[in-house]
């Protein structure tokens, strides 16, 4: 299973069509990349023209979410590197949450909304028909795109690659200044988790197929307006507009306290009367 970039053969598991006929049935797996667009390597399977599950993205080692076996020499055993549960999960299943939403398994309800994201349709979103998936809180606009930052979610199989761009050459810091500048790019991350991190690759578009793991999971960092509140590290906020942050909530307490002062001044003066 793989691709050939020298010959462009790919290559691809298909299932038979039931345990004792052989004929192909309707699950293929196999490698999902775009050379011409330079993704990030996925393995997906498919149902018929329909993806069914998505593994993690190739991280420089092995795809990600995922463990494999690689037999150690020395110790004359095998190490456990990728691994694919026998019985999974509702999460595991592709695009559940639809998009820009996170599947955490352990919840209830197992969909969320991304940080500063809404259901679309609240509706059905409450009836556990997640389908329909999560739009932006507020329209974005291009013309403010140097304004937006950045929050850090941590632990979760990264996006699906289809609609992204990878840089091997770029570090964390590059990446955010290219998606910054493309009002259209949603997310970053580091391509390669190996070490300290390195490589970028950023996302266009809706968000798809992103859920919380318990161990392998990476780090995504999504863009979302400046004003929006929410749980995470913020990245790119300026120091201009953390200042201006803290002299509003400095400004609030002062005016908060004056206004309870002059109510115990008139009240005790009342009495006094």
């Amino acid at each position: 299973m793989g691709w050939d970039f020298r010959t462009g053969i790919r290559r691809s598991l298909t299932a038979w069509k039931s345990w004792d006929d052989p004929c192909p049935g309707d699950f293929i797996f196999g490698i999902e990349f775009a050379p011409q667009l330079n993704t990030l390597p996925e393995a997906h399977i498919w149902n018929g023209t329909s993806k069914f599950y998505r593994t993690g993205s190739w991280f420089g080692l092995s795809f990600s979410s995922r463990e494999h076996l690689t037999w150690i020499e020395a110790d004359q055993s095998w190490g456990l590197e990728l691994s694919v549960p026998r019985e999974a999960d509702k999460c595991d299943t592709y695009g559940i949450c639809g998009s820009n939403a996170n599947c955490m398994i352990n919840d209830n309800p197992i969909c969320q909304c991304l940080i500063g994201f809404k259901p679309k349709s609240l509706d059905t979103w409450n009836r556990m028909d997640w389908s329909y998936g999560c739009v932006r809180n507020t329209t974005q606009s291009c013309e403010h795109k140097d304004k937006d930052v950045f929050v850090k979610l941590s632990g979760l199989k990264l996006p699906d690659t289809s609609r992204s761009w990878m840089a091997e050459n770029l570090n964390l810091e590059e990446c955010r200044t290219i998606c910054l500048s493309n009002c259209s790019c949603m997310a970053y991350s580091n391509s390669d988790t190996r070490g300290n991190g390195s490589g970028c690759v950023i996302w266009y578009g809706d968000l798809m197929d992103i859920r919380t793991l318990s161990n392998n999971g990476q780090d995504l960092f999504i863009r979302v307006s400046n004003s929006e509140p929410g749980p995470g590290l913020i990245i790119g906020r300026s120091k201009r507009d953390d200042s201006r942050v803290r002299a509003l909530i400095v400004g609030a307490v002062i005016g908060g306290v004056s206004v309870i002062l002059l109510l115990g001044y008139c009240i005790c003066k009342r009495g006094s009367k």
